[in-house]
């Protein structure tokens, strides 16, 4: 179990309080600085009130003044500041981790988080299908899945093969929990996918570890399914975005899976 110091804890008291996250935020949205009377202005108070909370944040290091008395966030400011976007993430899907978890994320990727923090919510499987469909026909490089349950309906399958005939090259990861149809091989070459297989286009590797999160990444866009409390991947849940820092995070991760031992 992680220590922590009590100047964490001194950090969490910092963030805790109003006044002192919106002065932290006026910077965040200002990085050139701003003035005393400027944060006051922009935040609906009197100096005096805005000069208390400042001096709080100086003491920690979160922020500092320069010759012309503008303040600024300090370079240990901007750090802390970039793990905003997490527990803004959590904290606007707190409804969804009442009863969901990261499963066996490694520490490294849940520590990143904060790139879902622009991520869009989608409830049901139906709308999950349509994104992941959508996202396969956007693509224009590849699309690298980790995949608790496989998907073999005919109009998925056409455009897959429609993608692989453009060039989209398709990776997949399955689980020894993943669910997959017996008759997939047969499936697959019905729908004249056996030639990408063949030439290496369409790659899978089958691994000896459960899938606890599920992960559809293409060179632009990115979803993610992560499981119940029960340790199951949720797939009536998502979070699909297509920001860069999203994008990266996914395909790391996908990257992670498949080098997998």
């Amino acid at each position: 179990m992680p220590s922590y110091n009590e100047e964490t804890k001194n950090l969490f008291w910092i963030l805790g309080n109003e006044a002192r996250f919106q002065i932290i935020m006026q910077l965040v949205n200002n990085l050139d600085g701003l003035s005393i009377s400027k944060i006051a202005k922009n935040l609906d108070t009197v100096i005096p009130n805005i000069n208390k909370s400042v001096d709080i944040l100086r003491r920690y290091g979160i922020i500092q003044k320069d010759g012309n008395n503008i303040c600024h966030l300090t370079s240990f400011g901007k750090i802390v500041t970039t793990h905003i976007g997490f527990f803004n993430f959590i904290s606007k899907n707190k409804d969804c981790f009442d009863n969901h978890d990261i499963g066996d994320l490694p520490v490294e990727f849940a520590q990143r988080m904060a790139v879902f923090a622009e991520s869009e919510r989608i409830q049901g499987v139906p709308l999950i299908s349509a994104k992941e469909k959508e996202m396969l026909c956007n693509s224009k490089e590849y699309m690298n899945s980790i995949l608790y349950e496989a998907k073999f309906d005919t109009d998925f399958l056409s455009t897959m093969k429609k993608k692989l005939d453009e060039g989209v090259k398709i990776m997949t990861v399955y689980g020894k929990n993943s669910i997959i149809h017996p008759d997939s091989k047969k499936i697959f070459k019905n729908a004249g996918l056996g030639p990408y297989v063949i030439n290496g286009q369409m790659s899978k590797k089958d691994k000896n570890f459960n899938i606890q999160v599920s992960v559809v990444v293409t060179d632009n866009e990115a979803l993610v399914m992560f499981p119940n409390i029960n340790g199951k991947v949720d797939t009536t849940e998502a979070f699909y975005g297509n920001s860069k820092e999203l994008q990266i995070w996914c395909e790391q991760y996908f990257q992670y899976c498949w080098d997998a031992e």
